[in-house]
């Protein structure tokens, strides 16, 4: 009896892991290359920051679906040769520091006010207080310029998307996509 469990339980192991060896091929990948190097690796449903010909601000999104030559992202279709960068986020995200150190600087200096009428004080806002609020405002709005760093498609780098099926793979051409300059 113990014997039939194990090979039941081995066979189990097995199955899974080849389940999900198949799951993570049937979908297409998204590559971000330079000089032959992968730099940034993407599948069906991991988050990117795009920037686009038409816009200046990034798009952030989930990738819903990689095509052959197009991503899907809100629901749209983008073909590749419209990317024309990538912004690395990595960590903590700078742009939203920057906004909660923006609420943090005149909130340190209205709780000091507070805390003074809680005292029976009229609200006298102190030197030191108003430097630190001050101080904390203006960091968060230098924070979000040295946040991220954009892949520019112009300097190098190109996405390749490479098929799930790898007979697929195999008659495509090897192409590069970089927006016309």
């Amino acid at each position: 009896m113990r014997k039939l469990w194990k090979i039941v339980i081995g066979l189990l192991i097995f199955l899974l892991y080849f389940a999900g060896t198949a799951n993570c091929q049937y979908n297409n990948h998204l590559i971000l290359k330079k000089k032959g190097k992968n730099i940034k690796h993407y599948i069906k449903g991991d988050p990117i920051m795009l920037q686009l010909n038409k816009l200046k601000t990034p798009i952030e999104a989930y990738i819903l679906a990689i095509g052959e030559d197009f991503i899907v992202i809100k629901e749209d279709p983008i073909p590749l040769k419209d990317i024309t960068g990538i912004v690395k986020v990595s960590g903590l995200h700078l742009r939203t520091a920057g906004a909660m150190l923006n609420i943090a600087g005149p909130g340190l200096i209205l709780i000091d006010g507070f805390n003074s009428l809680l005292r029976k004080f009229r609200p006298v806002f102190g030197t030191n207080i108003l430097i630190a609020g001050a101080s904390i405002f203006a960091s968060g709005l230098i924070l979000p310029l040295f946040q991220s760093k954009v892949y520019d498609m112009k300097k190098g780098y190109y996405l390749r998307i490479v098929p799930a099926d790898p007979e697929t793979y195999h008659n495509i051409k090897q192409t590069k996509y970089s927006p016309s300059l």
